[in-house]
């Protein structure tokens, strides 16, 4: 089986919020990107909806392009929001 590389379900885009403490983002925000769905939560990034639209379309084409055949997705797991990069560790 070949190995295929796709970013196509890559985590949401953080934009100006990439590499800042989760906690200082959340707070700059008002909460949590899915707090406010449909705003971006800093300069730059996917809104919490547009991330899951665009994995859904991705998923969906993945689908109709493998129809009636086996697939194998490996991923690393993520939390529902961005992991934290926090300067206490």
């Amino acid at each position: 089986m070949p190995l295929v590389e796709d970013t196509g379900l890559d985590g949401p885009h953080h934009g100006q919020a990439d590499g800042r403490a989760w906690k200082e983002a959340e707070a700059a925000f008002g909460g949590a990107p899915h707090t406010y769905p449909e705003q971006p939560y800093a300069f730059g990034p996917d809104s919490w909806n547009s991330y899951l639209i665009r994995a859904t379309r991705y998923l969906t084409g993945l689908l109709e392009r493998n129809e009636g055949q086996r697939v194998l997705l490996v991923a690393h797991g993520k939390p529902s929001t961005p992991p934290a990069t926090s300067s206490s560790r």
